[in-house]
């Protein structure tokens, strides 16, 4: 794919932002649609505030699994994979582990204060926080895209709280392309919120992530939707952009071989967002690692195809296939 498409599409996705910031009634912070069990929050310190952080805990009795989501997404995305996976457990009469998907801040039901910083490694030292603040001594961390690049940063700023890792079609060398340069100075950062969009937007750039557009139903529509009509979603995803600071990015991208924890590597095939190349640049650089190729499918596979998801992360945590010890 191009660069000038690749920043067409980003372009759209937070045009879609822009118009839900602008257009739609903003829904309150601590407010959660449709609340389950699962459902809490934890409260973590910050650069300038003290913030509750969302999240979503599945009781297990083996370790723990952390379900990281991508950028402009939520606990939301991993709904339909946890379901499956608890089903493989089940069926196969082995304990299943306790399951935790957290909405970073910024995101989904967490709060997004303004000014706060809200650049991938200050969200990274902030995951570390949650983790803390909820008893997570260690887990499998696993990542898409935004989530993916906070998971392998995990690995090295915090390698005692990640057992394993898996990447999800994940973010990292595609930030060492000057995209995020670009956005820092599009015009549509500063006047985003007075676009006019339509809800068809939203729906447009779920049709970009997907491989089967049959997938982007109104309901997951409705669901991405209403997690960015929250007040200050818009604040926050611009504010990412526009703080990211590419010389950092490429230092952490510089120290991926120093990965050690056993690594699989999930990618959709026809990933239109952070192309193949880079799932197989991600194999060649960790040295404990597996790539397995999802055919037929988009950016956020564990979405698009999550029992085949949950399959391929059911046998990783079983221990299939076995991976080298160091």
């Amino acid at each position: 794919m191009t660069r000038p498409r690749k920043i067409s599409q980003l372009i759209m996705c937070l045009c879609a932002v822009c118009f839900l910031s602008a257009c739609v009634k903003h829904l309150e912070p601590g407010i959660i649609l449709y609340p389950t069990p699962h459902d809490n929050f934890a409260r973590i310190d910050t650069d300038v505030q003290d913030v509750q952080i969302h999240y979503r805990a599945y009781p297990g009795e083996g370790g723990n699994v952390v379900l990281i989501h991508g950028f402009a997404s939520s606990t939301y995305t991993w709904e339909e994979m946890v379901t499956e996976l608890q089903g493989k457990f089940k069926n196969s009469g082995k304990p299943c582990p306790r399951i935790w998907s957290v909405d970073m801040k910024g995101f989904g039901w967490s709060d997004k204060p303004k000014n706060a910083k809200y650049d991938p490694f200050t969200l990274t030292n902030e995951v570390y926080q949650w983790m803390n603040a909820v008893g997570i001594d260690n887990a499998t961390l696993v990542g898409n895209s935004l989530g993916g690049s906070i998971a392998w940063m995990m690995a090295l700023e915090h390698p005692e709280k990640v057992e394993n890792l898996v990447l999800i079609d994940a973010g990292g060398y595609a930030m060492d392309q000057n995209n995020y340069a670009v956005f820092a100075h599009a015009p549509f950062l500063r006047t985003g919120a007075q676009l006019v969009f339509n809800r068809q937007v939203v729906k447009m750039v779920l049709h970009k992530a997907f491989y089967d557009e049959n997938k982007v139903t109104d309901s997951r529509v409705d669901a991405y939707v209403n997690r960015l009509r929250t007040k200050g979603a818009i604040d926050s995803q611009v504010l990412m952009i526009k703080t990211f600071d590419l010389e950092q990015a490429r230092s952490y991208v510089k120290r991926i071989p120093d990965i050690k924890q056993k690594t699989l590597i999930l990618w959709g095939e026809q990933d239109n967002w952070i192309p193949l190349k880079y799932g197989h640049q991600f194999k060649r650089d960790i040295k404990r690692s597996i790539l397995i190729v999802i055919p037929q499918c988009g950016h956020m596979p564990q979405e698009e195809k999550p029992g085949e998801v949950a399959e391929k992360l059911y046998l990783f945590l079983e221990g299939i296939p076995k991976l080298p010890a160091k």
